[in-house]
C-alpha cells in the first residue's frame, strides 16, 4: 500500500511473488526492502525483495534462510537484518548487511541467539538491535556508526521478545 496525500485511502502496490511471514523489512533511504520469512509449508527463505516501482525486484539472497528477525536501516541505503531463526526454530547469532543489491555476513555476529527483536536507526547511538527472545539481559546492540558499535545502554528494564520499536524525537 502507497500512501496517498491525505485524506487518500493509499493505493495498492504490487505483491511479494510467494507470501511470507515473519520475515524483516526496512526503508533503506530510497526503496522498500523484505527479506526471509516463512512460507505456507513453514519453510525458511533465503530470498531479498525491494520495491521498485510498483513491483518487488528479486536481489541478492540472505547468506542464509531466516525468519522472526528485524531490519533497520541508516536511511542510507544500507540495511542490518539481525538475528532470527531457521526452519527448525533455533536463535541465531547473525548479523546481515544489505549494500545495493548484495548482502554480506557481518563478524563478529551477536554474542546470543536472538529472535523476534526490534531493530531502529537510534540518533546518536547509529542502527540498533533492542530486545528479542533469547537477550536474556535485555541489552541493546548496534553497528552502525563503527565508533558506536558494540553494547550502549539502557537496557530493556524487563528482557522481552516480540516486540517493536519507534523513534519520537530522540527517544526510543
Amino acid at each position: 500500500l502507497r500512501p496517498d496525500p491525505p485524506p487518500g485511502p493509499g493505493t495498492p502496490a504490487g505483491h511479494l511473488p510467494q507470501a511470507r511471514v515473519p520475515g524483516a523489512a526496512a526503508f533503506d533511504g530510497t526503496r522498500l526492502v523484505y527479506a526471509g520469512g516463512l512460507d505456507g509449508h513453514q519453510i525458511s527463505h533465503s530470498q531479498v525483495f525491494a520495491m521498485q516501482g510498483n513491483a518487488w525486484q528479486e536481489l541478492g539472497p540472505l547468506p542464509a534462510p531466516r525468519n522472526n528477525f528485524v531490519a533497520a536501516s541508516d536511511g542510507e541505503g544500507t540495511v542490518w537484518f539481525f538475528g532470527g531463526s531457521q526452519s527448525g526454530g533455533d536463535r541465531t547469532r547473525t548479523i546481515f548487511r544489505l549494500q545495493g543489491d548484495a548482502v554480506s555476513s557481518e563478524s563478529p555476529g551477536l554474542a546470543f541467539g536472538v529472535r523476534t527483536p526490534a531493530a531502529v536507526l537510534w540518533p546518536g547511538a547509529g542502527v540498533c538491535l533492542i530486545g528479542g527472545d533469547g537477550n536474556t539481559k535485555g541489552l541493546v546492540f548496534c553497528v552502525h556508526p563503527p565508533p558506536n558499535a558494540g553494547w550502549v545502554t539502557p537496557k530493556v528494564q524487563i528482557p522481552r521478545g516480540g516486540l517493536a520499536a519507534a523513534v519520537v524525537g530522540d527517544h526510543v
